[in-house]
């Protein structure tokens, strides 16, 4: 699997370094100056080591992955769950499913200045807000996941004598793991976006912390290299997800994403 996905690895690498190849070409060149819009790459560098040296990458990074990680499984958990038992239950579905769809329709970010004063600024606060993005793209694959299980499947399990919790557990949620899997790769990139608009509007530590200070002071420099870490975040992040989710369910990797 390793040696496979090698000359992918490399061939990503590669463009990543063309890329900042490009960059410092550009400020070689001239183009890019003190005064652009646009950074130049030894001034990211420097932002860089200046959140270093001052132990602001590190409490920053920590304070994030705290919140988002949590959300991510609250998030993930609940709508998996919530998600299996709609996608078998309709009556169910068509109580919960006009109220879930509404709030699914509204933008995500819209709603997080409404839930913080709601919730507060707190951590918990900031951790419900995340978990209420991850849970909807998760709900919504889980269910279409455990609503359409093969039939034959049922039957067969009905013919075994199987209990509702066997049927659930043997048959309904392998079935639906694919999408579960799907759901949850989403919800990933929708929990950093939630966690850099929640620390944005109301934190004291964190990356979008240091990004609305560095937006308030003009800092270009500090905010490229505050993206290019909450990027690297969300990268790893999802990177470590593909990789257990490779080793977990082994047939589900196509090696293509």
């Amino acid at each position: 699997m390793g040696r496979r996905n090698l000359p992918e690895v490399a061939i990503g690498a590669l463009s990543l370094g063309a890329v900042l190849a490009a960059w410092y070409a550009a400020e070689g060149l001239g183009a890019l100056t003190e005064r652009s819009a646009i950074p130049t790459i030894s001034a990211v560098y420097q932002a860089g080591l200046s959140w270093v040296r001052q132990g602001f990458l590190k409490r920053d990074v920590l304070a994030s992955l705290s919140r988002v990680i949590p959300g991510i499984v609250i998030g993930s958990a609940a709508g998996a769950v919530v998600g299996l038992a709609t996608g078998r239950a309709r009556l169910l579905y068509c109580l919960v499913a006009p109220h879930l769809h509404i709030w699914r329709a509204l933008p995500s970010v819209a709603l997080v200045p409404f839930l913080l004063l709601v919730l507060g600024v707190s951590e918990a606060g900031k951790i419900t807000i995340i978990a209420l993005g991850v849970f909807f793209p998760v709900w919504i694959g889980t269910h279409e996941g455990a609503g359409h299980v093969d039939h034959k499947y049922l039957e067969v399990a009905k013919d075994l004598s199987f209990t509702k919790v066997q049927v659930y557990t043997m048959v309904i949620f392998p079935a639906t793991v694919p999408f579960i899997v799907a759901g949850m790769r989403t919800g990933i990139a929708i929990a950093y976006i939630m966690l850099f608009i929640g620390e944005w509007i109301g934190a004291n530590k964190g990356i979008g912390y240091q990004l609305s200070v560095a937006h308030v002071i003009t800092r270009t420099d500090h905010m490229v290299f505050g993206l290019l870490v909450l990027g690297l975040l969300a990268y790893c992040s999802d990177a470590l997800y593909r990789a257990a989710v490779s080793r977990a369910f082994p047939w589900l990797d196509r090696g293509n994403a």
